[in-house]
């Protein structure tokens, strides 16, 4: 079962004040910097990486600090939905999501060129 933990003191979460660019911007930043600390903090192979899951209109985001045992750190950027299961998930199933992720990124990093063929011209 999981445990989700606020960001930590010391790193800024953005605030939108009506510049979506500069928002982007820093919550990019807040981002890899929360994952940073993750990794230097946390422990075992996927501290650091980013999990999110689908909600309301936009997504429920984290950063795992461990999996054993599993600690998560809430990302409250966008509209900071938090995913009501989230205490319920196990670290299987973050790292099975993780490897997903990994999945999809790696079949398409290196789209492939479909040529269209046609009948003859006339």
């Amino acid at each position: 079962m999981a445990k989700v933990y606020s960001p930590p003191k010391g790193l800024n979460v953005p605030k939108f004040n009506s510049d979506w660019k500069v928002y982007e911007t820093a919550e990019a930043k807040f981002v890899t910097d929360v994952s940073d600390w993750c990794k230097k903090h946390g422990s075992g192979e996927y501290a650091g990486e980013e999990v999110y899951f689908p909600y309301a209109d936009g997504h429920a985001r984290y950063i795992v600090l461990s999996t054993r045992p599993l600690r998560l750190v809430h990302l409250p950027v966008g509209d900071a939905w938090n995913y009501p299961y989230i205490e319920r998930l196990s670290a299987r199933d973050i790292i099975a999501r993780i490897e997903t992720e990994r999945g999809i990124t790696r079949l398409f990093q290196n789209p492939v060129e479909i040529a269209v063929v046609t009948g003859p011209s006339k």
